[in-house]
């Protein structure tokens, strides 16, 4: 399942303990896009890109204004008025209901560099007909930091929405993570404060993107 979160979209398959698989498209084709440029389509392909995009990762995931990165995040739970705080210690209940946000949230702040993950730009080409998936439904592999709307706000019909590019990447972790570990993502380097995208937030699993699936990271 895709998320928008700029003008750019993750799609993440699998967060293990010695790294993060996911899809990532940019420049989508929405029309009432606040950042939409004619044509898109292009008419001719574009030229792949190896330096404009970039991942970041955190673990754990940077404050909020100076609280936990936790504040603010709410279960859409539809039973209960209010919906009941958010708590990263408990399972299942936000991978069942989903995600909502007290109005006025902060973003993620830039985080310590001792927390940095994973930080590198991504080689993007360009692909003709490339669509992403946009699912109004709560995604079990995690949740946008922030509110930020979605192709199928802007029309029901956008769910497939084409991308100019895209590609799929495996990364390693600088450092291995245990199992339950929290992670946010960002394709904006977490800065500047002022930034108009949201970052995504996962938490890590009980498997391996680059190591035997009896693999574990060694006691400190």
């Amino acid at each position: 399942m895709s998320h928008s979160s700029s003008d750019a979209a993750i799609e993440v398959i699998k967060v293990g303990r010695d790294g993060i698989r996911f899809r990532f498209g940019a420049e989508l084709h929405i029309p009432e896009h606040p950042s939409w440029v004619p044509p898109r389509p292009p008419d001719e392909a574009l030229p792949a890109q190896y330096d404009r995009f970039w991942v970041t990762a955190t673990s754990p995931p940077p404050t909020r204004d100076g609280k936990p990165w936790e504040w603010g995040l709410m279960v859409a739970d539809p039973g209960q008025d209010p919906p009941p705080a958010f708590d990263p210690t408990v399972d299942g209940e936000w991978q069942r209901h989903g995600i909502t946000w007290v109005d006025g949230i902060p973003l993620l702040d830039t985080p310590p560099l001792d927390s940095v993950i994973l930080d590198q730009a991504l080689h993007v080409p360009f692909e003709w007909g490339r669509e992403m998936t946009f699912e109004e439904k709560p995604d079990p592999l995690g949740f946008l930091s922030v509110p930020y709307k979605q192709p199928y706000e802007y029309d029901p019909t956008y769910v497939s929405v084409g991308v100019n590019y895209y590609g799929e990447y495996t990364l390693p972790w600088r450092t291995p993570l245990a199992p339950g570990a929290w992670v946010a993502v960002s394709f904006d380097r977490f800065r500047p404060p002022e930034r108009k995208s949201a970052d995504f937030i996962t938490q890590v699993r009980d498997c391996n993107l680059f190591h035997s699936p009896s693999w574990r990271p060694a006691a400190g």
